[in-house]
């Protein structure tokens, strides 16, 4: 699943108040620059584990900040991501 980002930018907003460079996010997430960059940008949606990572290194505290910065909870994207995968495979398996 992926995490649709309906306000642009709010990722890099968020990354510049807290003062992180996208050099320290990438390194904490494992992503490249140009994948934060992107992200940041709007023009890519993270999927769920990676809008996971983005929100513990930006030391996203609370669901409310998680939800303004991705639109949803993480028990949400959690549970959304897991009835996909589990119909996906239920579709697989005929």
């Amino acid at each position: 699943m992926k995490i649709k980002n309906k306000t642009k930018n709010k990722i890099k907003l968020t990354r510049e108040k807290k003062g992180f460079k996208q050099i320290e996010i990438a390194n904490k997430t494992y992503i490249s620059v140009r994948a934060l960059q992107n992200y940041e940008a709007s023009e890519r949606e993270p999927l769920v584990h990676t809008a996971i990572a983005l929100a513990e290194a930006l030391e996203v505290k609370t669901f409310e900040e998680f939800k303004d910065l991705f639109g949803n909870t993480q028990r949400q994207l959690r549970e959304t991501s897991f009835n996909k995968n589990t119909q996906k495979n239920s579709t697989t398996k005929n």
